[in-house]
């Protein structure tokens, strides 16, 4: 059963890093935001061998990266631990939603970005199918065993847009038609570009 879990977890690592391949380059400093296992750290790693990446999430990782291109730091959730523009470009995937205050998160994430922040997440069309999120969500977090946040906080396109444009930022946004949300009826996976 492990192994199975194990399998699992790295076909979904390879089908992140596919996602977010046109949008990375080679020789940049990352921020991986609530990198979770930092499975999709380790994948941007293995292929761009210039590129350096911190991984940052509030609850503490099990398996140390022995890459010396990888590094976890631990946070309080409030204030991310770094300077200014420290990041060339910080990667949030599947992660906003599991934050009691996504625009604070993100206020955080352009601070210490200098240039881009690319943001994946599951987006309802209608508030009729957040419900529906909600439980999928939970089902797919409960079985982790690692106490993630479930506060639900799904967005609308035009709520996210709006967040965004609080920090003056340009976006572009991409829907991905990929991976078992598209074998739900509700709630697609978008690509948020958004560059400073």
């Amino acid at each position: 059963m492990i192994n199975i879990y194990k399998k699992i977890k790295k076909k979904n690592s390879i089908w992140k890093f596919g996602l977010l391949r046109p949008y990375l380059v080679d020789g940049e400093r990352i921020l991986d935001f609530g990198c979770g296992d930092m499975e999709l750290s380790r994948q941007i790693a293995s292929r761009y061998k210039k590129t350096q990446i911190t991984g940052v999430d509030v609850i503490p990782l099990m398996r140390k990266p022995t890459n010396k291109k990888l590094e976890f730091v631990q946070y309080d959730g409030k204030k991310l631990p770094f300077k200014d523009e420290f990041f060339d470009t910080t990667i949030a995937f599947y992660v906003l939603h599991h934050c009691d205050n996504p625009q604070a998160i993100i206020r955080e994430c352009v601070r210490v970005s200098k240039g881009r922040v690319i943001i994946v997440e599951s987006i309802p069309h209608s508030k009729l199918e957040i419900p529906f999120m909600r439980f999928f969500d939970w089902f797919f977090n409960i079985l982790k065993f690692d106490n993630t946040p479930l506060p639900y906080n799904f967005k609308t396109i035009k709520q996210w847009k709006n967040v965004f444009q609080k920090f003056g930022l340009k976006n572009t946004i991409s829907y991905h038609p990929a991976g078992y949300e598209d074998l739900l009826p509700f709630g697609k996976m978008y690509i948020l570009e958004f560059a400073k």
